[in-house]
């Protein structure tokens, strides 16, 4: 006798729960059959207070709890045969899987995965950002596919900023900096990023750079505070070489024309008070590395020139080659040109 097997159910309910979610947002989801499934469930018509934005994503959903870690709390997608298919899909692909357990569902870009790793199986967290429900196609989704900051309040972005997931993490900072430019509580994130974590986006020292401002930036949100910069300044000090050694670490001195990390970097070396003295202590530190103390030696030259060529001598001792350059330079130029 045939029987509607189990495993037909659950996949039955997940798909009615992403339609439910997609219709009570106001979007319009459209289900592919099964005969004619390549490995996409189901197309979703965004659209932003019922109005069409003519943006349209290609969903694969998963559902049944073994698609779910609870230890972990996470999910994961296998890709199988679809890899192709999926990264050359003309419309953004996103991966939903609904978990009965907790009868809830969670996003992942699928597309974006595949393009940035090579792994058979997608892993992503299970966390409030990318529950599939309809505030976070809203909050979330929307915001995504069209490249812009999610639409959150403060509270909500600070706590995004916790996540130990990277890209999670930095979706915070970005939706702190992008919207809350001049909130202490952005710029105590931004500078507990540089303090804490390995900075693995240019972006956190490109938005340092707008304190002491840098020619090359280009900015044409709300414009910073006086006081608001007075504050970052100040935590910059707190910490100094700490701050220091971290902006060093991110140097390269093979890419120091303008615009550059470097550049940016010399930018926010610039507020720190003292520095000339700081950047010398470390070139003189018998514990450092050699690359850091290449990178002091650039940066001495470069922020002040006359402090390097008084102490010179002392630095050519530990930094010869990249000295001896930077010593000619300054002699036959007048100071060390990072231009293009």
């Amino acid at each position: 006798m045939t029987r509607y097997t189990k495993t037909a159910v659950t996949a039955k309910i997940g798909i009615n729960y992403i339609r439910n979610e997609v219709e009570k947002h106001g979007s319009l989801f459209i289900k592919i059959e099964q005969e004619n499934d390549l490995g996409i469930d189901a197309i979703i018509e965004l659209n932003e207070n019922l109005t069409p934005i003519n943006r349209q994503v290609a969903v694969q959903i998963k559902s049944g709890n073994s698609y779910y870690d609870e230890a972990t709390r996470s999910c994961h997608f296998s890709i199988g045969t679809h890899k192709e298919y999926w990264s050359r899909h003309p419309l953004p692909v996103i991966g939903i899987v609904y978990i009965p357990l907790l009868d809830q569902a969670f996003w992942v870009d699928l597309k974006q995965e595949i393009l940035t790793r090579n792994d058979s199986k997608i892993r992503f967290g299970a966390s409030w950002n990318n529950q599939f429900k309809k505030q976070t196609v809203q909050k979330f989704i929307i915001p995504h596919i069209l490249n812009r900051t999610p639409g959150l309040d403060i509270d909500e972005a600070l706590l995004l900023t916790k996540s130990s997931d990277t890209s999670t993490h930095l979706l915070g900072l970005r939706t702190l900096f992008e919207n809350f430019i001049n909130s202490q509580l952005t710029w105590d994130s931004i500078i507990e990023h540089l303090l804490i974590r390995p900075i693995t986006d240019r972006l956190v020292i490109y938005w340092l750079a707008h304190i002491p401002w840098n020619p090359d930036i280009y900015y044409s949100g709300q414009m910073l505070a006086k006081e608001t910069k007075k504050h970052v300044i100040e935590r910059l000090n707190k910490r100094p070489n700490q701050v220091i050694i971290n902006l060093l670490n991110n140097i390269d001195l093979e890419q120091i024309g303008r615009g550059s990390l470097a550049s940016y970097i010399l930018s926010v070396l610039s507020c720190i008070n003292g520095v000339p003295d700081k950047l010398l202590s470390i070139i003189l530190r018998h514990s450092i590395s050699s690359q850091i103390i290449h990178r002091a030696t650039f940066s001495l030259a470069v922020l002040d020139k006359n402090y390097f060529i008084k102490n010179y001598r002392k630095i050519e001792t530990l930094s010869p080659e990249v000295a001896q350059l930077l010593h000619e330079e300054i002699l036959f130029n007048g100071s060390i040109s990072i231009s293009d």
